[in-house]
């Protein structure tokens, strides 16, 4: 089962990429950052980083587990995060 890759940290860093000008993508009310470059490569695995909330949470994702796998794993995640989490920023 490839969920068992999937890596979750709580209290991650601020991406050493994210700019005021940064785009992020919201996935149930919780907006999560990758790294433009990761993205541009399909053979890169990327790293989902919850910009909004603190502390900030990170999920990086194999390159196998782009898609749909990992839109199910954030919209997981939707939950616990605006429930137990204090939101600080709205996606821009």
């Amino acid at each position: 089962e490839a969920a068992a890759d999937a890596t979750l940290t709580c209290g991650a860093p601020e991406p050493a990429t994210l700019l005021d000008t940064s785009e992020c993508d919201e996935v149930l009310g919780v907006g999560w950052f990758i790294d433009p470059d990761e993205l541009s490569d399909p053979a890169s695995s990327v790293t989902a980083t919850a910009i909004g909330v603190r502390p900030r949470v990170a999920v990086v994702f194999s390159a196998e587990q782009r898609g749909q796998f990992s839109l199910e794993v954030l919209s997981a995640l939707a939950e616990p995060v605006t429930e137990h989490l204090e939101r600080v920023s709205r996606c821009q």
